[in-house]
């Protein structure tokens, strides 16, 4: 059997010529394309959206006899095939492409097998069944990737820092804490995130007016999930403790972030200055101090901070709000960092120490102006006499020599 095909934009006109091959089935057949620079594409018959024509060139009387068939037999058959043909996907008959359209949602697929996967979806179908867990997939790659969630298998490593990830996504999502890429801005504050999910988790502090507030210690949370991941704490479940000093965490992660400042690792670098920090939200805020960035505005008096913490600390300063307290002498005070270094004159600890001399304070403040004494440094001038000090304190007394005040 020989098949001519004459193809324009609107028609395909197939000619059969009958060789005495005639048992083939025409729904099976693919027409041969040649084109101009001599490119050969191929047509599948069943599969053509074209107005489609076929007329057979006419058998010899001899022909007809031998096979016991009929000339208008054959013509019938082959056009029966076309007519009952359901259509499902267009060729593009310059390039060979085939487009499988889906008829639920208009969706377009390269490859039958690929329409297949996506009818599942409409269907519910899962015909992949993990064998331990019995849950079900659509595609055998998912299950595949379902299956290393029970072995354990982190097949994807990152080459900055060698942490280990079961799927590919999560490896590349990571990168972006190496990359510093956030892609996902909020238009509110223009704080930038690394994945959508936690862009939204962040403008529901935005657009929720009521914040969630824990009852045995009240402390408040934007979030519903940090209210109950702070809750663990109190009741003992799932909580991670750290060894050295037997703080608790909600989450894994937290108790690793802080495990870094008794290490004193600081694995984010400040491009500018250099300054190392310990987390990525740390080096990010400290970037605002070269920026000069400060979205967040005091409605009292106009006062700008460079994030949400630092606004709601200042607000103490209006309202006289002192939610941290001594349990030793009942002094009170707007942060808790204050309270922790106050504690430090009950305790006697002093955990700033001077590398040259050895000496000891309990605030890295007054280290930071000891330091002085050695380096010789006095950045605060009188602007009568132009005369330096080391410290402010040095500075106001020396004041009084010219205003005359005792």
């Amino acid at each position: 059997m020989e098949v001519k095909q004459e193809v324009n934009e609107n028609t395909c006109k197939v000619e059969i010529d009958n060789n005495g091959v005639c048992d083939v089935p025409l729904d099976t057949l693919k027409v041969e394309i040649k084109e101009k620079e001599e490119t050969v594409g191929y047509l599948d018959l069943k599969e053509c959206h074209l107005k489609t024509e076929i007329e057979d060139i006419p058998l010899t009387e001899r022909q007809t006899k031998e096979e016991g068939l009929s000339c208008e037999d054959i013509k019938t058959d082959a056009i029966d095939v076309f007519k009952e043909h359901d259509v499902t996907a267009t060729t593009n008959i310059n390039i060979g492409e085939k487009i499988w359209p889906c008829k639920i949602c208009s969706k377009h697929y390269t490859t039958k097998e690929i329409l297949k996967i996506h009818l599942r979806s409409h269907t519910g179908e899962k015909p992949y069944k993990c064998e331990i867990c019995t849950r079900k997939f659509t595609t055998s790659s998912k299950l595949s990737e379902h299956v290393r969630r029970h072995t354990g298998d982190k097949q994807f490593v990152c080459e900055v820092c060698s942490r280990q990830f079961l799927l590919n996504y999560q490896l590349k999502i990571h990168m972006r804490v190496h990359t510093a890429d956030k892609p996902f801005k909020c238009e509110v504050c223009t704080k930038q995130y690394t994945t959508n999910s936690h862009l939204k988790e962040h403008m529901k502090i935005h657009t929720e007016e009521n914040t969630f507030t824990c009852e045995i210690c009240l402390r408040q949370f934007p979030l519903i999930r940090r209210l109950k991941e702070h809750l663990k704490i109190h009741t003992g479940e799932n909580i991670f403790t750290c060894e050295i000093c037997h703080k608790q965490f909600p989450r894994n992660s937290k108790l690793k972030e802080h495990l870094r400042r008794h290490a004193g690792e600081k694995r984010f670098t400040c491009e500018v200055c250099t300054k190392h920090f310990i987390t990525t939200s740390q080096l990010k805020q400290h970037l605002k101090m070269h920026t000069g960035e400060k979205p967040f505005t005091c409605d009292i008096c106009a006062n700008k901070f460079a994030n949400a913490f630092n606004l709601k600390t200042h607000m103490r300063v209006h309202t006289g709000e002192k939610p941290f307290q001594c349990e030793i002498c009942n002094r009170q005070f707007s942060q808790n960092h204050q309270l922790k270094i106050h504690m430090r004159l009950h305790t006697g600890e002093k955990s700033s120490t001077c590398e040259i001399c050895n000496k000891q304070f309990p605030r890295n403040s007054q280290l930071k102006e000891h330091i002085r004494i050695h380096t010789g440094e006095k950045p605060f001038a009188c602007d009568i006499c132009t005369k330096k000090f080391s410290r402010t304190s040095n500075l106001k007394t020396h004041m009084k020599i010219h205003t005359g005040k005792t």
